[in-house]
C-alpha cells in the first residue's frame, strides 16, 4: 500500500492511497486523529481487523456518535461505558 496524501480541512480529513492490489482509494476521517491513527483506518493496513471489531461492538451497543471517525481508545472507552450501563440494567 502506498499513501498518496493526507489532507485536513476544518474538522474532516481524507487519506488518498493506492492499495496492494493497485486500486486507488480514499478514507475520510476526523481531523483530530494523528497521521498514524488515520493510517490505521485504511483497509488492509494491518490493524484493520481490530478497529473493525471495535466498531462492530460499538454499533451493537448503540454507542452514540460517528463510530467510523472515533479513535480506537475512544471506542474502547465508549464500549466499556455502554457495557457497564447494560450490566447495571441487567442486560449484560
Amino acid at each position: 500500500m502506498k499513501i498518496l496524501s493526507i489532507q485536513r480541512c476544518a474538522s474532516r480529513g481524507v487519506i488518498q492511497y493506492v492499495g496492494n492490489d493497485g486500486k486507488p482509494g480514499a478514507v475520510k476521517f476526523c481531523a483530530n486523529l494523528s497521521d498514524e491513527e488515520a493510517k490505521r483506518l485504511i483497509p488492509g493496513s494491518g490493524d484493520d481487523a481490530g478497529i473493525e471489531a471495535l466498531r462492530k461492538r460499538a454499533g451493537e451497543l448503540g454507542v452514540k456518535g460517528v463510530i467510523a471517525n472515533m479513535k480506537p481508545e475512544t471506542l474502547k472507552n465508549k464500549i466499556a461505558e455502554a457495557e457497564a450501563a447494560n450490566a447495571g440494567n441487567g442486560q449484560g
